[in-house]
């Protein structure tokens, strides 16, 4: 009878359990679907925003328009640089890799960073990515932004790029690269390394430019090319860094939502399994009992 109460008592727990994860997928399937719609719609913007740069570019020389862009574009070891490493996480667990891929792969590029002799300060979005490099590499730890899933908005999205583009041009910093996951499909979410300043001037050159783009007839532009093409580039700026942290709270979600599936799957096979165990216990004690009432009957007689 202990035995089979406390069966009964694990079987409470795992069903109270697949209650929980099955609310928690439902939670991130809804929070995914507005973050995908976002990411999605945002996509084009991103890319066609270059058929507007462009034909600022095409018979001008691009470090001359804008700052953001350079020559020395490659980090190597021949010129020490100072790169700011945004990492970006999730401020909360129970999504399966999501937060352990971003940070391994932010560690092998600060790695690399090191070994090259450059100067690295790390900005963290999340609070599980803080926790981990303020614990692990304290001296070099900078900023950290905290819940911007919960309360993610373009003006949030675009005031954050702005200080980093004023820190850029302050001289603050020569590179920015940011870690991120990018959004594929609700079962696919891949880290990747973009460096968002400074701009490759090969970006804007005819190689990388879109058929349309190739084919528009030169502008006229007022004002003077030069602040046409900064207002246009710092737009870019912010619509890529909006476009890492829309992929980043979508791949989240779907991280999530999946992990949460996985576990309501895992309880459902456990309840099985503990049903059956119950009923052979529950059995087997019939049994047993039977046993001893036959046995005390042959003994009476």
């Amino acid at each position: 009878m202990a035995q089979l109460k406390h069966i009964k008592t694990r079987l409470t727990s795992v069903k109270n359990t697949q209650q929980i994860t099955k609310a928690m997928k439902m939670i991130a399937a809804v929070k995914l679907r507005k973050v995908q719609h976002l990411v999605e719609a945002s996509r084009p913007f991103s890319d066609h925003i270059l058929d507007m740069i462009y034909p600022l570019f095409a018979e001008r020389e691009p470090t001359d328009l804008s700052p953001y862009l350079k020559r020395q574009f490659v980090l190597d070891g021949q010129n020490p640089q100072t790169v700011r490493l945004i990492v970006v996480t999730a401020d909360k667990g129970l999504c399966s890799s999501y937060n352990t891929n971003a940070i391994r792969t932010a560690e092998q590029e600060l790695e690399d960073l090191l070994a090259q002799g450059h100067r690295v300060t790390i900005d963290v979005v999340g609070k599980r990515g803080a926790d981990y490099f303020k614990k692990h590499h304290k001296a070099r730890f900078g900023t950290f932004h905290e819940d911007i899933g919960r309360q993610f908005t373009r003006d949030l999205s675009i005031s954050l790029m702005k200080t980093y583009r004023q820190d850029y041009l302050n001289g603050e910093f020569n590179h920015i690269i940011c870690v991120f996951t990018e959004f594929v499909s609700t079962m696919t979410q891949k880290v990747r390394t973009k460096t968002l300043l400074p701009i490759h001037p090969g970006l804007l050159s005819k190689e990388h430019a879109t058929p349309h783009a190739k084919t528009m007839a030169p502008f006229l532009v007022e004002p003077e090319p030069k602040t046409m093409a900064e207002e246009l580039i710092g737009t870019f700026l912010d619509t890529r860094f909006y476009q890492v942290l829309l992929d980043s709270i979508a791949s989240e979600h779907g991280a999530r939502m999946m992990a949460m599936e996985n576990a309501t799957k895992n309880a459902k096979d456990m309840i099985s399994k503990l049903n059956r165990k119950y009923n052979q216990q529950r059995q087997a004690n019939i049994t047993s009992e039977i046993l001893d009432i036959v046995g005390g009957a042959e003994a009476l007689t």
